[in-house]
């Protein structure tokens, strides 16, 4: 009888660990996390002859089946002389359920008036759906691979086989492991074929002497970069997909 009664209790606290356990599971299922992920990009550009490095910087919030985009911002600000009383950065938000072809466009995070959009048309204005900023690799030779460099998994540095006009002299991609599980990419080819994602994409231009301006330009680097956002507090945007959610349930 007491070996019985063992078993029973055996079985029973089996039983009652996997109840937790499966409980435990869809907890942390429900509760995904809140993701943040800034897309920064430099575009140097030439103003009065010299070299200016343009650098701005969107964001990307993921959460369950949704999706938030806080699109490139608006400055505005109020100048004196040569000095600036007051700077406003303000962002428009693009809300979109998985698998849904039409978001709704804020111009806050306050849950009140929006439009609705094609989320296709409105993303490629914005510059977020391109998908693959290294879709020609086939134009350039794999020169040299630099594994395990301080935050980057590798990086691969990438020449153009024949030298046009506007193809940049040498190209840098770069990897992270951080990244693998986020659905943004920078190019889906290359996140294809590896077990990290790429994380930044340098663009160099070797400085040069350009017949029709009748300058040089010097050397100048465009670049992509994507980066999650693990300090700043998420709880605004956490706000926002509650709110929106519970209103178009």
């Amino acid at each position: 009888m007491q070996i019985d009664s063992n078993k029973r209790i055996k079985a029973a606290s089996t039983a009652l660990i996997l109840i937790i356990a499966l409980t435990f599971y869809s907890f942390v299922n429900y509760k995904k996390p809140i993701r943040k992920i800034i897309t920064t990009y430099c575009f140097p550009s030439i103003i009065d002859g010299k070299l200016h490095e343009l650098i701005d910087s969107t964001s990307i919030i993921y959460k369950d089946n949704f999706t938030l985009y806080e699109m490139m911002p608006n400055h505005t600000s109020k100048i004196r002389k040569d000095s600036i009383l007051d700077e406003q950065v303000k962002y428009k938000y693009f809300i979109i359920k998985k698998g849904e072809r039409y978001g709704f466009l804020y111009d806050s995070l306050n849950v009140g008036n929006n439009r609705k959009l094609l989320a296709d048309s409105l993303l490629q204005k914005t510059g977020f759906l391109d998908g693959d900023l290294f879709k020609n690799r086939n134009k350039y030779n794999l020169n040299k691979i630099i594994k395990s460099k301080g935050e980057y998994a590798k990086i691969e540095i990438y020449i153009p086989k024949v030298k046009e006009k506007f193809s940049p002299d040498t190209t840098l991609i770069y990897y992270s492991k951080e990244l693998k599980n986020i659905e943004f990419s920078l190019s889906q080819s290359l996140d294809s074929d590896s077990e990290t994602k790429v994380c930044k994409i340098q663009f160099v231009f070797n400085s040069k002497f350009d017949k029709d301006h009748k300058m040089i330009f010097p050397q100048s680097s465009h670049w992509f970069l994507i980066k999650e956002d693990i300090s700043s507090n998420l709880s605004k945007y956490d706000d926002f997909i509650n709110a929106f959610r519970n209103q178009n349930n």
